[in-house]
């Protein structure tokens, strides 16, 4: 947190009324007030990178920053001191979250649409060409996430499947692959492949992240882990991982991949 933060009006703000609802605590509020607004921060940083953190439940965000309390009245507090701004389409947004984000989460905010600030799309070209897959990908994940229906089986050949898996770059998807099959040698080729396709498209540092996770043996059943971790990723944005699934082309053969 930056240091003059403490000075502003909105976090005295804040104080006061996390205050009204805490009543005596053998702690200064103001603590209890930074160390909200910094896990506030931290989980945008980590589940809603472009600043739409109204993805999450008020449940969600509550639990995410430690408030135990009634999930409804944190936010209507945050919402007032200005630190969360409601949206029409993204429901909340972290205030300013395009001025204070850390470099790699605007990286990562750049890549796929932009910043979601106040009532509008901040969305940041990643190619010079229409046609660049990059700019397909971003255009896909800059749509208001709450107007996206919901890709089910029957629905798998829309047009916006299409373009959301048209959009990965193969180089990556191979990289992310090996680093699977390398984390789980036993696993099905076609279904690492299937995996490391949709997440790439989403974020290529998920493979990283889930390939870490199972070889550092934290999971037994790398299979379940997969299906439970990647349909919780495309459920963000709307999507259905087992409809996405049959649509990835066939994994190209063994010799085509690149060494992580």
């Amino acid at each position: 947190m930056i240091a003059t933060t403490r000075q502003k009006a909105k976090f005295k703000s804040l104080v006061r009324a996390v205050r009204n609802v805490l009543g005596a605590v053998p702690v200064d509020v103001e603590t209890i007030a930074i160390g909200l607004l910094e896990r506030l921060w931290h989980a945008a940083a980590t589940d809603a990178f472009r600043g739409d953190i109204g993805k999450l439940s008020n449940d969600e965000i509550a639990e995410a920053i430690g408030w135990y309390g009634d999930a409804d009245q944190i936010i209507e507090i945050l919402v007032a001191a200005r630190w969360l701004d409601k949206h029409d389409q993204c429901r909340l947004v972290v205030h300013d979250w395009h001025e204070h984000a850390p470099k790699y989460v605007k990286g990562n905010a750049e890549k796929y649409g932009g910043f979601i600030q106040g009532d509008s799309l901040k969305e940041t070209p990643t190619g010079d060409s229409p046609d660049d897959p990059s700019r397909a990908r971003a255009a896909f994940l800059a749509k208001p996430i709450l107007a996206k229906p919901s890709l089910s089986n029957s629905a798998a050949a829309s047009g916006d499947a299409a373009a959301f898996l048209n959009s990965a770059d193969l180089e990556e998807v191979r990289i992310a692959a090996n680093k699977l099959r390398h984390a789980w040698p036993a696993g099905d080729r076609e279904f690492v492949w299937q995996v490391a396709y949709v997440a790439t498209c989403i974020n290529i540092g998920l493979c990283c992240d889930w390939a870490s996770k199972i070889k550092a043996r934290d999971v037994r059943k790398p299979l379940g882990y997969l299906n439970q971790a990647l349909r919780k990723e495309c459920e963000v944005f709307g999507l259905q991982w087992d409809a996405l699934r049959v649509m990835v082309p066939k994994a190209p053969p063994a010799k085509e991949t690149v060494e992580a």
